[in-house]
């Protein structure tokens, strides 16, 4: 059953009757050549070798030991073992036991009197699996908690039915440092104005993720009133259920950019638009004049005050291109 293993899977027996002992170590040899064992006869041993010996990846525990038994002897042993799997060993007597260590995080349990080499093999099986998943899950939140908590950007953790916040990341604290020992005493709401609240719980109650642009002012942050861009998605909770994930981007600057860009365009339309307009009455003339030289080559007494014209018209399209230029700097 762990043939695809790469490496020797480490086995911890703690067990004082040295005739169930030795049985279950036949089992284990028989269906897991590559298996080590260590054998404890007590709960003060076994700390010494889980103490002593790194990498055991599966504990088998007799509920009635020569120290400790029943549930104090389960307890004892999950604090020892830390994170390492733990199988029980029971009697018919002692079911009530084996039933409760369940609950406290125990994997499996087996009766000795039924214990056969498949029997183990199956316990073994489902319980380093489920050990496998719940590292992975582990791993994965743990993966999530620091993505979450070292984001740039403010972000929280809300109740899906009344939008309180349960978790609020370093960066969210930084911007309300007033706020943030009280952060899980709020609702999300009351970081905004009273006036987009409505808005602002109508987006985060949507069924899907917030997508488009939603602008939103955040009061009295450590940075004043700045403009927010709201981007939410709902998430597994970190200890169960459903969460709301908020970001709240800063976009004041952006907005402010924005408006200096159109003020400065609309700017730049009136003046393109006024001086259009004055361009054009010394450019028809200019037009006007080249046509009529064009027309009357031979008209050299006319040329003077033709080339005149042309002049003065000249000098009006100059000064207006210069007024032209410095509008559009001062713009």
């Amino acid at each position: 059953m762990l043939s695809n293993r790469t490496k020797p899977l480490n086995v911890l027996v703690i067990e004082d009757n040295l005739g169930d002992y030795i049985l279950l170590e036949d089992y284990l040899l028989e269906k897991n050549k590559g298996i080590q064992i260590e054998h404890a006869q007590n709960l003060s041993q076994a700390q010494d070798i889980l103490n002593l010996k790194a990498g055991i990846e599966l504990i088998f525990l007799d509920l009635i030991l020569p120290d400790a038994s029943g549930i104090e002897l389960v307890q004892a042993c999950l604090k020892m073992a830390d994170k390492t799997p733990i199988i029980i060993l029971t009697g018919y007597s002692d079911l009530h036991w084996a039933k409760r260590s369940l609950q406290l995080g125990v994997y499996d349990f087996l009766v000795k009197d039924e214990l056969n080499p498949n029997l183990l093999g199956k316990s073994m099986a489902f319980t380093l699996n489920r050990h496998f998943f719940i590292q992975q899950v582990e791993r994965e939140r743990q993966n999530f908690a620091r993505l979450f908590n070292l984001s740039p950007q403010p972000m929280w953790l809300l109740k899906p039915e009344n939008l309180a916040i349960t978790h609020a990341n370093q960066t969210a604290c930084a911007l309300y440092p007033d706020k943030s020992q009280i952060f899980k005493q709020l609702s999300f709401l009351e970081l905004f104005r009273e006036e987009d609240c409505e808005a602002i719980k109508a987006l985060i109650q949507m069924k899907s993720s917030s997508r488009g642009q939603h602008y939103f002012e955040q009061p009295n942050t450590l940075e004043g009133n700045i403009q927010v861009e709201l981007h939410f998605t709902r998430v597994p909770d970190m200890n169960a259920g459903e969460a709301i994930l908020i970001q709240a981007n800063n976009v004041t600057r952006t907005l402010d950019y924005i408006q200096t860009i159109e003020r400065q365009n609309a700017k730049l339309r009136k003046i393109a638009w006024d001086q259009s307009h004055r361009l054009r009455a010394p450019l028809a003339r200019i037009m006007s004049i080249v046509n009529l030289i064009q027309a009357h080559p031979e008209s050299v007494e006319d040329l003077v005050s033709w080339l005149n014209e042309l002049k003065y018209s000249s000098e009006e399209m100059d000064a207006v291109l210069k007024q032209l230029v410095n509008e559009t700097k001062e713009g």
